[in-house]
């Protein structure tokens, strides 16, 4: 978390998956999912980078809104966990 954020901010914890490369990432938000990740998909140095228009992507929220620790502990959870299938994890957790 960002130096700076209030501690009493709620996140919600998210997924999103790119079906045609088989990569995962995770991430929380304070704000709506849709927004952070149209912010996500517009970074050229994101989790996204290289992925194309038209790769078959979703996402889903993996949480309901959580205190900023636990959200930091799920996310990290979630990304040092075994993925499904073949997919390969996109690091985006960050201390």
């Amino acid at each position: 978390m960002a130096p700076g954020k209030d501690e009493d901010e709620s996140l919600i914890v998210y997924q999103v998956i790119n079906h045609d490369r088989e990569q995962i990432f995770y991430g929380t938000t304070a704000g709506q999912v849709a927004d952070e990740l149209e912010r996500i998909a517009k970074d050229p140095s994101g989790p996204a980078k290289g992925w194309k228009f038209g790769d078959t992507v979703t996402w889903r929220t993996l949480s309901m809104p959580l205190k900023p620790v636990e959200a930091r502990y799920l996310h990290r959870q979630f990304e040092s966990g075994e993925p499904p299938m073949k997919f390969s994890v996109i690091p985006t957790y960050e201390d």
